[in-house]
């Protein structure tokens, strides 16, 4: 255990190395390139990526500068809570039109939310977007960079049982209610981020303004 915390420890130091000299951006380095199958991410988050896209590194500095909870919503006069789900998550990370949504979405307010679930799923999604080891491990580390900054909604029994109950009245997928039924437990009003078409009508139903491509 010891030798996997020092490894880990080692790859982020890296990982902060290389996103200091982005100059506090979230977004791609211009100097280096790798293939990401993008049709893996989840729903249609494919239709909307190029095949070709360049490694992420995730700033924290610029990212606790986005979190400042002095800091007013830009799109509306009072705060909101943005919400994100998987295709979200990963989304951010990955080069693309749905990379822009989701930072200008985070941009537009200091609260950012998502399911504990959304961790665990955009993990699971790493390994089926790119072959290229390193560029497995920097993914994974801007991943958890930015999950750092996230407020997290436990996936306990009462998230579970909203799930089912959406489960049974909507065409959903067990997974896609619980990330809809933490959203549920969050302060209104809701900007829920994703790239899920099966999401997106029963968000629009619980009153969430959606945001997608």
């Amino acid at each position: 255990m010891r030798h996997l915390r020092q490894a880990r420890a080692s790859r982020r130091r890296s990982s902060d190395q290389r996103a200091r000299k982005a100059r506090g951006n979230i977004g791609p380095n211009p100097n280096q390139c790798a293939n990401i199958d993008h049709d893996r991410i989840g729903g249609n988050i494919g239709n909307h990526c190029a095949t070709q896209t360049r490694r992420i590194y995730v700033d924290r500095t610029a990212c606790h500068q986005y979190r400042n909870p002095n800091r007013p919503s830009v799109a509306r006069g009072a705060r909101v809570t943005v919400v994100l789900d998987t295709s979200a998550l990963v989304a951010l990370h990955v080069g693309g039109s749905m990379r822009t949504i989701t930072h200008d979405a985070l941009l537009a307010d200091s609260d950012w939310c998502a399911s504990a679930l959304a961790l665990s799923e955009a993990l699971t999604v790493i390994d089926r977007l790119t072959e290229e080891p390193i560029l497995r491990t920097d993914l994974e580390d801007a991943i958890r960079h930015t999950w750092d900054y996230i407020a997290v909604v436990p996936v306990d029994q009462r998230c579970l049982d909203d799930a089912t109950h959406l489960v049974r009245e909507q065409p959903l997928h067990i997974s896609d209610a619980i990330h809809l039924a933490a959203a549920q437990r969050l302060p209104q009003p809701i900007r829920y981020v994703t790239f899920d078409p099966a999401q997106i009508p029963v968000a629009l139903s619980l009153g969430y303004e959606v945001i997608s491509a």
